[in-house]
């Protein structure tokens, strides 16, 4: 039996360097070459996205190479203007890793946001850029504990801020369930009694309204 193709979801609309990245991991899984890749294209967009395929204003050359369809595609979808970089410096300025938010994703796409924003930056620039905004959009109390450390390296701070998140993230113990057993048969027991006080009163209150009414019919 021949193995399954790995295949990203269908393309319509929306983040298509995110989309295309997809469709190159699930590619090389795939062992597909550019021919393959742009063969394999056209057949995962629909709605807008294939609309965009169809219209390319490409040479009958440049449709055959897959490199030039794909950034074709990305200059509609993603156009390199001012204001696409002013909104994305916007963002980053203010992008902070988000509650439950894993530390990958965080960084994946501070990434995004600064090559948009500051699209040409050298491999070093790049490199400090993304750590000065990965730390300022962390945690004070998780910056505190890094600074600590005081790394100037991107990857061994990513590292450090994954085990700071783990440690300080709470995780049950073994005696969490009996703890938390014996305070549900606590508070049950306590309903337990408290109804029986109630039915108890109220039988009382049924005898003593049963002992009144045989009082008033005896005066009478």
């Amino acid at each position: 039996m021949a193995d399954k193709l790995c295949v990203p979801e269908g393309f319509d609309n929306g983040d298509f360097s995110q989309w295309i990245c997809r469709f190159e991991i699930c590619a090389a899984a795939n062992k597909w070459d550019p021919a393959t890749q742009l063969l394999r294209l056209p057949t995962l967009l629909k709605g807008r996205g294939f609309a965009i395929f169809e219209r390319l204003s490409l040479s009958e050359d440049d449709r055959k190479s897959y490199s030039k369809v794909k950034e074709a595609m990305l200059a509609v979808f993603e156009p390199d203007t001012e204001e696409r970089r002013r909104t994305a410096r916007r963002e980053l300025q203010g992008r902070c890793l988000r509650l439950n938010e894993d530390v990958d994703s965080y960084v994946y796409q501070l990434e995004r946001l600064l090559d948009c924003a500051c699209p040409g930056l050298s491999p070093e620039v790049r490199q400090r850029e993304l750590l000065d905004r990965f730390l300022d959009g962390l945690p004070p109390v998780v910056q505190e504990k890094l600074a600590l450390a005081s790394s100037v390296d991107l990857q061994q701070t990513i590292d450090k801020t994954r085990q700071i998140l783990a440690f300080m993230t709470p995780r049950p113990v073994e005696g969490d369930n009996a703890s938390r057993s014996h305070v549900s048969t606590y508070r049950g027991n306590a309903v337990t009694a408290v109804a029986d006080q109630s039915n108890s009163v109220a039988q009382a209150l049924n005898d003593l309204s049963t002992r009144l009414a045989g009082l008033e019919s005896t005066l009478s």
